[in-house]
């Protein structure tokens, strides 16, 4: 017994970067180890990390993030964190959001005015720290200003009155109408939450996916089609809302988040989730 024990140290020891991470809150959850490599991947357009002091850099591209916030000490999380050493804590009560102009995002960057590849993939992990109230939202990132009919795309948590689940959202029609898409799923605060919303416009299908801590499945993934095609608007690239006011805003830690201009299978998603991309 005692020898057995003394090779498991040993390999421990020799191969670190498989080890399990447990990270603050979530009851001990295993996080993602930080080994995901998109630097290969030319249809991954921007992956914010979260890390303190780097809250507003995209590693993978130039797509940067203009914060507003009242005090620094609310800007990075360093206890609850699922990659790195960071997450982003946004705050519902003090207004906090991300802001890129559409004419500051990459050339190629899905949903930016004028793209016509029109497909796209965004996943992250999240962890909300309370729920939206009834008939309402949290939104996790968006391109949608209802101001001028400037809506394309929102990604939330959605109260139906009933259950909160994660919920696609497509705007056409020159961004006057919308469509949604609800997950086979109910959220809960204080649990770290691995998303996934796909859509494609050729076919216009999409896709709805949740993991827990573990990558396992939460509910029932959810495919389909949308009715309409989506219509690209020149709004903001915006974490945390939606509107050029603070709407249906964004409360707990966002971490890892990416996106492509290309529609991930579950397979990919999933080593997302688990730190093993590609």
């Amino acid at each position: 017994m005692r020898r057995l024990l003394f090779i498991v140290l040993l390999l421990a020891l020799a191969y670190p970067a498989y080890g399990v991470v447990f990270i603050g809150g979530g009851g001990g959850a295993v996080a993602d180890d930080g080994l995901n490599d998109f630097s290969g991947d030319t249809d991954c357009y921007a992956v914010w990390n979260f890390e303190s002091g780097a809250l507003d850099t995209d590693s993978k591209g130039s797509n940067t993030y203009t914060f507003t916030w009242i005090t620094a000490a609310q800007q990075a999380n360093t206890v609850d964190f699922k990659q790195g050493s960071a997450s982003i804590d946004l705050e519902l009560a003090n207004d906090n959001l991300g802001i890129i102009d559409d004419g500051d995002l990459d050339a190629g960057f899905p949903l930016k005015s004028g793209d016509t590849n029109k497909e796209f993939s965004i996943v992250g992990w999240v962890m909300a720290e309370s729920l939206p109230a009834n008939d309402t939202g949290a939104t996790i990132v968006s391109k949608w200003n209802s101001s001028g009919n400037q809506r394309s795309m929102m990604f939330d948590f959605y109260n139906d009155s009933s259950d909160t689940s994660l919920r696609g959202w497509l705007a056409y029609n020159n961004g006057a109408s919308s469509e949604s898409k609800d997950h086979a799923s109910s959220l809960s605060t204080g649990a770290w939450y691995h998303v996934t919303f796909t859509y494609e416009d050729s076919g216009k299908a999409f896709a709805l996916r949740v993991r827990d801590t573990n990558c396992s499945t939460v509910g029932s993934d959810v495919t389909g089609t949308y009715a309409n095609a989506i219509s690209i608007e020149s709004s903001d690239f915006r974490l945390g809302s939606f509107n050029a006011a603070h709407t249906w805003g964004w409360d707990g830690e966002i971490d890892e988040l990416v996106v492509f201009d290309d529609v991930l299978t579950e397979s990919e998603s999933t080593k997302i989730c688990n730190g093993t991309y590609p």
